[in-house]
């Protein structure tokens, strides 16, 4: 049985939320992430790991290579084949490529279609590096299987205008016994067992959410090929909703915030959106919340809560009177809970413009 692990989109040395006090803390947790897959490849006796573009946040230096290949070492008996994308992209006389690895590395060259044939396995891979940031050319449609008889990857990145796009029925096509790809950074399966993008190890922003990790596959002659994917991130990107109720006070709200912040992971990094309706005489802080979480944005979209029939015999004879009397009628709206929420959606809108 051959297996193997496709990973992407890695981005060693980027500082995620670079103006928040846990940006160094992210950037380390990307690095101990890779370091868990490189001991999962040791551990379930990985035959091959590939890297679909952008394992670095940038062209790397020398230091950083030397780095990366004692890191590799730790993956005993796994062979690794690495395609730059568009972050980590570099000539082909730079360092990334030229660079000797004592580990069992190969890093396939830019702006060439090339192939990795590991007779032992009977496995081939057929990728090509980005040279540049950018290509508009469809260069992963040109791709064929290398080796008649063995198992045929194709490892690539794009998929979108100017990052090699293509048509993923094309590319189905093609033939490969799985296509592994990086460049979306949320975890996507196209083909079941077949075809996916990795997605980042880590999330990298906020509109990352969701589970991150990466693809293990199995493959044997008589029961064909199974890929499953292994989250590993050690944090999330949650967007939280509370509501509010005019009974609560700042306490409540915040124990509630805190109560559902838990529920969902303290470890985790938060975008909060507080809704509902206070009291006039209720502020909201939560400064507490702010202190003790990695809260990225908090909004506050409360609004006031009013007595509804009060403030219509308060208003008698003008427009916010007239037009919670009109919604009270059962003709106008036929379902009491539309008319309760059409008055109070109304007397909102006009006490926060001054309208009377």
């Amino acid at each position: 049985m051959f297996k193997f692990i496709h990973i992407a989109d890695v981005h060693l040395g980027m500082h995620p939320d670079k103006d928040k006090v846990w940006s160094d803390d992210r950037a380390a947790e990307i690095e101990a992430t890779f370091d868990t897959v490189l001991e999962h490849c040791a551990t379930h006796e990985v035959n091959l790991l590939l890297i679909a573009g952008d394992l670095f946040d940038a062209p790397p230096t020398e230091t950083e290579l030397r780095k990366l290949d004692a890191r590799l070492k730790k993956a005993t008996g796994t062979k690794v084949v690495i395609v730059t994308g568009s972050s980590d992209a570099a000539p082909a006389d730079s360092i990334f490529f030229k660079y000797g690895f004592e580990s069992d590395v190969t890093v396939l060259p830019p702006d060439v279609i090339s192939q990795a044939y590991f007779e032992e396995l009977g496995v081939a891979v057929t990728g090509i590096s980005y040279g540049r940031e950018h290509y508009d050319e469809p260069m992963l449609e040109h791709m064929t299987p290398a080796k008649e008889g063995a198992f045929n990857i194709l490892l690539g990145y794009g998929g979108e205008k100017g990052y090699m796009p293509f048509s993923k029925d094309r590319l189905l096509e093609k033939g490969f016994d799985y296509i592994a790809l990086g460049r979306r950074h949320k975890p996507t399966v196209v083909a079941e067992h077949k075809m996916a993008f990795a997605g980042s190890l880590e999330p990298l922003s906020y509109k990352e959410t969701g589970e991150h990790g990466y693809f293990f596959g199995k493959s044997d002659p008589e029961e064909g090929t199974e890929v499953s994917f292994v989250p590993v991130s050690l944090r999330k990107y949650v967007n939280l909703t509370v509501e509010v109720l005019p009974d609560m006070n700042n306490a409540a709200i915040t124990a509630k915030v805190e109560e559902a912040i838990r529920e969902s992971g303290s470890q985790n990094i938060f975008r909060i959106l507080v809704k509902g309706y206070k009291n006039s005489d209720v502020t909201i802080n939560l400064s507490e919340i702010l202190r003790r979480y990695q809260v990225l944005e908090l909004r506050d979209k409360t609004g006031y809560s009013y007595d509804i029939e009060e403030l219509a015999r308060e208003n008698t004879g003008n427009l916010l009177g007239e037009i919670v009397t009109r919604l009270s009628d059962e003709e106008s709206l036929t379902r009491e809970d539309i008319r309760e929420k059409a008055k109070r959606y109304a007397v909102l809108a006009l006490m926060d413009t001054g309208v009377s």
